[in-house]
């Protein structure tokens, strides 16, 4: 009976949206990051998709900051070095001359590595094609989390700005969709 005494009371109680969006995050996160370790090291030992998605590199809104510094690293790199053959590059001894060693142990992990043994042994078509979808999938992730933000920047102060600046990246979002 006390038990149900409980569950009556807390019937009616409201989760505010910050506490569903940390949670939301913090469930993502882990996915996040795993997802932004394998694009680096799909970039690191792959570098034939930085001169195809070079572009793409320098716009991905990563949600770990070291991953990011990592990812800008490696697309300064790439340019200073325009004409030599990508080949021939060590990206990663490079990043760890640079000062990058904790990131190059962390996206070198261990259990990473066995786990995606798979997909890094892969032909480039198919490494290609997978890259592909963690960029898409980080590119959607981005999105949701840009119009969450803006759906409590709205509830937070209900103006005009707000409201306009989330029924755009609604609209967006659906029209991608």
């Amino acid at each position: 009976e006390a038990n149900q005494e409980y569950i009556s009371k807390n019937r009616f109680s409201r989760v505010t949206r910050e506490t569903v969006m940390s949670e939301r995050a913090n469930r993502h996160s882990a996915d996040s990051i795993v997802r932004e370790k394998l694009m680096i090291l799909l970039i690191i030992e792959n570098p034939f998709l930085i001169s195809r998605y070079l572009e793409e590199l320098g716009l991905i809104n990563f949600s770990n900051i070291e991953l990011s510094k990592v990812c800008s690293r490696i697309v300064e790199y790439i340019v200073l070095n325009g004409d030599k053959s990508l080949e021939n590059l060590d990206i990663k001894s490079y990043l760890i001359e640079e000062g990058f060693q904790q990131q190059i142990v962390d996206i070198y992990n261990p259990s990473l590595l066995n786990t995606y043994q798979p997909l890094l042994k892969n032909s480039e078509q198919e490494v290609e094609r997978s890259f592909l979808e963690f960029l898409d999938l980080q590119n959607k992730f981005a999105e949701n989390k840009d119009i969450d933000q803006a759906a409590v920047d709205l509830e937070e102060n209900m103006n005009e700005e707000n409201f306009e600046k989330f029924l755009k990246l609604k609209k967006e979002s659906l029209n991608k969709n």
